[in-house]
Protein backbone atom coordinates (compact mmCIF):
# COMPACT_ATOMS: atom_id res chain seq x y z
CA UNK A 1 0.00 0.00 0.00
CA UNK A 2 1.38 3.39 -0.98
CA UNK A 3 1.57 6.36 1.35
CA UNK A 4 -1.48 8.14 -0.13
CA UNK A 5 -3.75 5.10 -0.04
CA UNK A 6 -2.40 4.27 3.43
CA UNK A 7 -3.19 7.78 4.61
CA UNK A 8 -6.73 7.52 3.24
CA UNK A 9 -7.21 4.18 4.99
CA UNK A 10 -5.77 5.63 8.22
CA UNK A 11 -8.11 8.63 7.99
CA UNK A 12 -11.11 6.34 7.57
CA UNK A 13 -9.98 4.25 10.54
CA UNK A 14 -9.63 7.47 12.52
CA UNK A 15 -13.25 8.33 11.67
CA UNK A 16 -14.55 5.26 13.52
CA UNK A 17 -16.27 6.65 16.64
CA UNK A 18 -14.56 4.33 19.11
CA UNK A 19 -15.45 6.45 22.15
CA UNK A 20 -19.15 6.45 21.27
CA UNK A 21 -19.07 2.71 20.63
CA UNK A 22 -17.31 2.12 23.95
CA UNK A 23 -19.89 4.24 25.80
CA UNK A 24 -22.75 2.27 24.28
CA UNK A 25 -21.16 -1.09 25.00
CA UNK A 26 -20.26 -0.28 28.61
CA UNK A 27 -23.59 1.43 29.39
CA UNK A 28 -22.29 3.85 32.03
CA UNK A 29 -19.85 1.49 33.74
CA UNK A 30 -17.32 3.37 35.89
CA UNK A 31 -14.47 2.09 33.68
CA UNK A 32 -15.99 3.65 30.55
CA UNK A 33 -13.52 6.58 30.29
CA UNK A 34 -10.57 4.17 30.46
CA UNK A 35 -12.15 1.88 27.89
CA UNK A 36 -12.67 4.89 25.58
CA UNK A 37 -9.03 5.88 25.96
CA UNK A 38 -7.88 2.32 25.35
CA UNK A 39 -10.00 2.07 22.21
CA UNK A 40 -8.54 5.33 20.89
CA UNK A 41 -5.02 4.13 21.69
CA UNK A 42 -5.63 0.86 19.82
CA UNK A 43 -7.03 2.81 16.86
CA UNK A 44 -3.81 4.82 16.52
CA UNK A 45 -1.65 1.74 17.03
CA UNK A 46 -3.61 -0.24 14.42
CA UNK A 47 -3.40 2.55 11.84
CA UNK A 48 0.39 2.59 11.96
CA UNK A 49 0.68 -1.17 12.21
CA UNK A 50 -1.63 -1.78 9.24
CA UNK A 51 -0.94 1.14 6.90
CA UNK A 52 2.47 2.73 7.57
CA UNK A 53 5.05 2.05 4.86
CA UNK A 54 8.74 2.67 5.46
CA UNK A 55 10.13 6.19 5.59
CA UNK A 56 9.63 8.98 8.08
CA UNK A 57 7.55 11.19 5.77
CA UNK A 58 5.13 8.36 4.95
CA UNK A 59 4.83 7.45 8.64
CA UNK A 60 4.16 11.08 9.56
CA UNK A 61 1.45 11.14 6.90
CA UNK A 62 -0.23 8.04 8.36
CA UNK A 63 -0.06 9.37 11.93
CA UNK A 64 -1.44 12.74 10.84
CA UNK A 65 -4.22 11.09 8.83
CA UNK A 66 -5.50 8.87 11.64
CA UNK A 67 -5.42 11.85 14.01
CA UNK A 68 -7.30 13.98 11.47
CA UNK A 69 -9.95 11.27 11.26
CA UNK A 70 -10.32 11.37 15.05
CA UNK A 71 -10.49 15.17 15.19
CA UNK A 72 -12.53 15.83 12.04
CA UNK A 73 -14.48 12.66 11.26
CA UNK A 74 -16.32 12.37 7.97
CA UNK A 75 -19.05 10.22 9.52
CA UNK A 76 -22.10 11.28 11.48
CA UNK A 77 -22.53 14.46 13.47
CA UNK A 78 -19.41 13.91 15.56
CA UNK A 79 -17.31 16.97 16.24
CA UNK A 80 -14.22 14.94 17.06
CA UNK A 81 -12.01 14.78 20.09
CA UNK A 82 -8.53 15.99 21.00
CA UNK A 83 -6.96 12.80 19.68
CA UNK A 84 -4.03 12.56 22.05
CA UNK A 85 -4.72 8.89 22.83
CA UNK A 86 -4.79 8.14 19.10
CA UNK A 87 -1.46 9.94 18.68
CA UNK A 88 0.08 8.07 21.61
CA UNK A 89 -1.08 4.74 20.19
CA UNK A 90 0.39 5.54 16.79
CA UNK A 91 3.71 6.64 18.28
CA UNK A 92 3.84 3.51 20.43
CA UNK A 93 3.44 1.41 17.28
CA UNK A 94 6.34 3.30 15.72
CA UNK A 95 8.57 2.46 18.69
CA UNK A 96 7.88 -1.28 18.36
CA UNK A 97 5.40 -1.30 21.21
CA UNK A 98 7.66 0.54 23.65
CA UNK A 99 5.59 3.21 25.44
CA UNK A 100 8.29 5.89 25.22
CA UNK A 101 5.84 8.48 23.90
CA UNK A 102 3.30 7.62 26.59
CA UNK A 103 5.87 8.14 29.36
CA UNK A 104 7.09 11.42 27.91
CA UNK A 105 3.50 12.61 27.41
CA UNK A 106 2.71 11.75 31.04
CA UNK A 107 5.75 13.70 32.23
CA UNK A 108 4.84 16.78 30.15
CA UNK A 109 1.20 16.56 31.23
CA UNK A 110 2.13 16.20 34.90
CA UNK A 111 4.42 19.22 34.79
CA UNK A 112 1.80 21.42 33.13
CA UNK A 113 -0.97 20.20 35.42
CA UNK A 114 0.94 20.41 38.69
CA UNK A 115 2.28 23.90 37.95
CA UNK A 116 -1.10 25.37 36.93
CA UNK A 117 -3.78 23.06 38.34
CA UNK A 118 -5.56 22.88 34.98
CA UNK A 119 -5.91 19.60 33.08
CA UNK A 120 -6.12 21.32 29.66
CA UNK A 121 -2.85 23.12 30.37
CA UNK A 122 -1.31 19.76 31.17
CA UNK A 123 -2.45 18.42 27.78
CA UNK A 124 -1.09 21.51 26.01
CA UNK A 125 2.24 21.25 27.85
CA UNK A 126 2.54 17.59 26.88
CA UNK A 127 1.73 18.32 23.23
CA UNK A 128 4.17 21.23 23.13
CA UNK A 129 7.08 19.29 24.62
CA UNK A 130 6.55 15.79 23.16
CA UNK A 131 8.30 16.25 19.77
CA UNK A 132 11.42 17.71 21.39
CA UNK A 133 11.47 15.10 24.16
CA UNK A 134 10.98 12.27 21.65
CA UNK A 135 13.77 13.72 19.54
CA UNK A 136 16.20 13.55 22.44
CA UNK A 137 15.07 10.18 23.78
CA UNK A 138 14.03 8.13 20.74
CA UNK A 139 15.59 9.97 17.81
CA UNK A 140 14.82 13.07 15.76
CA UNK A 141 12.88 11.25 13.02
CA UNK A 142 10.31 10.15 15.62
CA UNK A 143 10.15 13.67 17.06
CA UNK A 144 9.52 14.97 13.54
CA UNK A 145 6.79 12.39 12.98
CA UNK A 146 5.08 13.50 16.22
CA UNK A 147 5.26 17.22 15.40
CA UNK A 148 2.24 17.56 13.05
CA UNK A 149 0.04 15.57 15.43
CA UNK A 150 1.09 17.67 18.40
CA UNK A 151 0.34 20.85 16.48
CA UNK A 152 -3.12 19.46 15.67
CA UNK A 153 -3.75 18.69 19.35
CA UNK A 154 -2.66 22.20 20.35
CA UNK A 155 -5.01 23.67 17.74
CA UNK A 156 -7.87 21.50 19.04
CA UNK A 157 -7.11 22.73 22.59
CA UNK A 158 -7.23 26.42 21.70
CA UNK A 159 -10.83 27.02 22.83
CA UNK A 160 -10.46 25.30 26.19
CA UNK A 161 -7.19 27.15 26.81
CA UNK A 162 -9.00 30.41 26.08
CA UNK A 163 -11.56 29.42 28.74
CA UNK A 164 -8.71 28.73 31.18
CA UNK A 165 -7.30 32.22 30.58
CA UNK A 166 -10.76 33.73 31.07
CA UNK A 167 -11.21 31.86 34.37
CA UNK A 168 -14.15 29.85 33.04
CA UNK A 169 -12.52 26.42 33.29
CA UNK A 170 -12.54 24.31 36.46
CA UNK A 171 -9.26 24.28 38.33
CA UNK A 172 -8.12 21.28 40.36
CA UNK A 173 -7.63 22.16 44.00
CA UNK A 174 -5.31 20.09 46.11
CA UNK A 175 -6.92 18.87 49.30
CA UNK A 176 -4.06 18.15 51.66
CA UNK A 177 -4.48 17.48 55.35
CA UNK A 178 -3.31 20.32 57.58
Amino acid sequence: MGPISGALAAYLLGCVPTARIARRLTNGHPATPWIERGADFVKGFAAVYLFAPGGSVAMALIVTAVLAGEQWPATGGETGRSGHWVLLGALTALTSGTPVALGLWALGWALGFVITGYKPVGRAAAAATLPLALGFVAGWPLGGIALPGCIMILERSRDVLRRVRAGEEAKHHWNSPA
